[in-house]
């Protein structure tokens, strides 16, 4: 079985007047590219209506591009869109559950509403069963709110995926992708129970990044005394994570990318696109 995932955040969106970083043509170019070589791909900061008419017109037969809806009455803005293959990946609009808002409005911890996730409810066709994908873009910059924002949102995606007792932590399927603005390695994802070991993820639950491997590559190493205080040599805040199901599938493996040829670098930023792709035995 194989099955793969790619996210970009396109800087695509506009900002007061002004263009992002990626033009019109080269965002194009590159989001189709990853619609045909992925299964599904999470797009964020993305809000361009004549990018979207047009991508959609050009994907492929087996290739569906929905934006994801906003929550207008909560004045919660994800701008996000996902592009699926329809031969793995069948939606369910039919019983309601297709796209779920993930937001908080705990004013103890939040001042005002604050964005999550947005849970895509797929079924999946090599496993006959159902995989909840779930599309991430935590701000950036939030003031003396900003730890407690992202504590509490990896929070609610753990229970939202294995309960508030984890209860499903042997069994659920789910996939979470995005632009977390906090590297791997930070305190922020504690509570989302992930691990940079496919052996721990196996015995604990929770979560496998294997983006951990990169920041040992070109993005961050060791310091000198080899201790686990880390010299970030770029940003690297974009990366997709998998429970500890797919870890278990027999002959498991992964192959996670950071997508960083001509076509996917319109400008020199840590929002490159990153992609993983797993197989397994049938």
């Amino acid at each position: 079985g194989m099955l793969s995932f790619a996210w970009w955040n396109t800087s695509v969106t506009l900002y007061n007047g002004k263009k992002g970083s990626a033009d019109f043509q080269t965002a194009y170019s590159v989001i189709l590219k990853l619609a045909t070589e992925y299964d599904c791909v999470g797009l964020g900061e993305f809000d361009d209506d004549a990018l979207y008419e047009q991508i959609a017109v050009s994907l492929p037969k087996n290739r569906q591009i929905v934006q994801l809806p906003e929550d207008d009455a909560q004045n919660v803005r994800f701008n996000s869109a996902v592009i699926y293959n329809t031969d793995v990946l069948t939606d369910d609009f039919a019983s309601g559950q297709f796209i779920t808002n993930l937001f908080d409005s705990d004013r103890s911890v939040c001042d005002g509403q604050y964005r999550i996730a947005q849970r895509i409810r797929f079924r999946l066709s090599v496993l006959n069963g159902l995989i909840d994908v779930y599309l991430v873009h935590w701000r950036q910059h939030d003031g003396k709110f900003e730890l407690a924002h992202k504590r509490k949102a990896a929070s609610q995606i753990h229970q939202d995926v294995f309960g508030s007792r984890g209860e499903r932590l042997k069994s659920a399927a789910a996939v979470v992708l995005g632009d977390f603005n906090a590297e791997p390695y930070e305190s922020v994802l504690e509570q989302l129970r992930v691990s940079r070991s496919k052996s721990f993820a196996d015995k604990k639950g929770g979560f496998f990044n294997p983006f951990w491997r990169k920041l040992h590559d070109e993005y961050a190493t060791f310091n000198g005394d080899n201790t686990e205080e880390l010299r970030v040599l770029q940003c690297f805040f974009d990366y997709i994570m998998i429970s500890s199901s797919f870890v278990r599938l027999p002959g498991f493996s992964c192959e996670e990318r950071i997508l960083d040829d001509a076509l996917y670098c319109p400008a020199a930023s840590e929002h490159r696109p990153v992609s993983l792709r797993i197989t397994w035995k049938i």
